[in-house]
């Protein structure tokens, strides 16, 4: 086992990501943390964000995509567990556990390294509610026998998404990890758009026609899969719980609960006059 080092030398200038700050090594490469100001962003060694996190608000998603993840909570009914497939530096981890005192996270890491570095730089709080396992997340998912109300994935790496996150076994393992009414949100970011087309059939695969999409600022897909039917919604609730979340979190919830309900009209609309279909 490798034992993370701290890498010395001389620093490495300022870059569009702010400030390099810390650099740290493991057998599986480098993680870097940049200042911008008072956030703190994780990288892999590259110019990509992995995260970011606001030092004086740790649970005020920065990147839209994570926002737009959030939403998964409205919907879901009284959601109570959740498991975060890519921890990262944390920030999804933190606005769960702010947005509701009755959840618990069950967050899988590959790297030692991230967890350590989001800890120590990120402000990932040490909490009752959020048990952070180091390890492969598709062997995890076949492993536990636990299930959630919600899985979220955001398994990237530092070339790319992980091909795990994009295969209908993985995802057929997730799916079979959801309580009845759960629901599984995934980050479609893709390099190209073949790669997307192939995640979409793999959902499309996994949750035959129980997929909503929202395609967000900065290039990034959320989907929302429901393993077993889209709920029948109601509009004005909808808007009006995402209004009452963002307020609590202090981030524009309802912009892009009013996206996600644009861009799935349709399919919401079919769910409404159509409940268990």
């Amino acid at each position: 086992m490798t034992v993370p080092t701290e890498v010395g030398g001389a620093p490495i200038g300022p870059g569009p990501l702010g400030d390099p700050i810390h650099r740290l090594c493991d057998a599986q490469g480098e993680v870097q943390i940049h200042a911008r100001g008072r956030l703190r962003l994780l990288t892999l060694g590259n110019q990509v964000e992995q995260s970011c996190i606001d030092l004086d608000h740790p649970a005020r998603l920065v990147h839209a995509y994570t926002r737009a993840m959030l939403l998964g909570l409205l919907l879901v009914p009284a959601p109570r567990s959740a498991l975060l497939l890519g921890l990262g530096g944390g920030a999804l981890a933190q606005a769960l556990l702010a947005a509701d005192a009755a959840i618990a996270i069950e967050a899988v890491e590959s790297r030692a390294l991230v967890v350590e570095a989001a800890r120590r730089y990120l402000a990932l709080p040490d909490s009752e509610r959020l048990q952070v396992h180091v390890g492969d997340a598709a062997a995890f998912v076949r492993r536990t026998e636990a299930s959630y109300d919600l899985a979220l994935l955001d398994l990237y790496e530092a070339d790319g998404v992980h091909p795990d996150q994009h295969g209908p076994g993985f995802l057929a393992a997730c799916r079979g990890r959801l309580r009845h009414g759960g629901l599984l949100v995934a980050n479609l970011w893709s390099r190209a758009y073949q790669e997307f087309l192939r995640a979409n059939g793999a959902l499309q695969q996994v949750f035959p026609g129980r997929v909503l999409y929202l395609h967000v600022q900065g290039g990034n897909a959320v989907a929302f899969a429901f393993p077993d039917e889209v709920p029948g919604l109601r509009q004005a609730n909808f808007l009006g719980a995402a209004q009452v979340l963002g307020l609590r979190l202090g981030i524009p919830l309802q912009p892009l609960a009013r996206a996600l309900w644009g861009q799935n009209a349709e399919t919401l609309h079919r769910a409404r006059l159509c409940p268990g279909s």
